[in-house]
């Protein structure tokens, strides 16, 4: 499974810095590990649309925790309320990170592939 060039279609070690040989964890696993150093590979995809998918879910959910929050949901500002509101930032924070990390190998892909 090797391959010498770049190729954005196969599995990257973000570790390695190159396409390496791979194998399933498990049959019923959906992430490769590298079969040199072990850890997670990567396949290169562009992060755009889940960057706007993200963003999209991240606004309506806080959305829904602003609309919580200042009442026009239910009356008064609860515990409840409350607690919803910190899950949803906690939530897209979380999200928002994914999101980061995906940016960071995109980036450090290309970088390699331009070498």
């Amino acid at each position: 499974m090797r391959v010498n060039g770049p190729g954005s279609r196969k599995p990257w070690c973000p570790v390695c810095e190159e396409h390496t040989d791979y194998h399933l964890e498990s049959e019923d696993s959906s992430t490769y590990t590298c079969n040199e150093c072990s850890s997670s590979t990567w396949k290169p995809t562009a992060p755009v649309p889940l960057t706007i998918v993200v963003l999209g879910l991240v606004f309506s959910l806080n959305a829904l925790a602003f609309a919580a929050l200042s009442g026009k949901i239910s009356s008064g500002l609860n515990l409840e309320n409350v607690f919803a509101a910190v899950v949803i930032w906690i939530a897209s924070i979380i999200l928002l990170r994914v999101v980061w990390y995906n940016w960071e190998h995109w980036r450090k892909f290309h970088r390699w592939k331009k070498k």
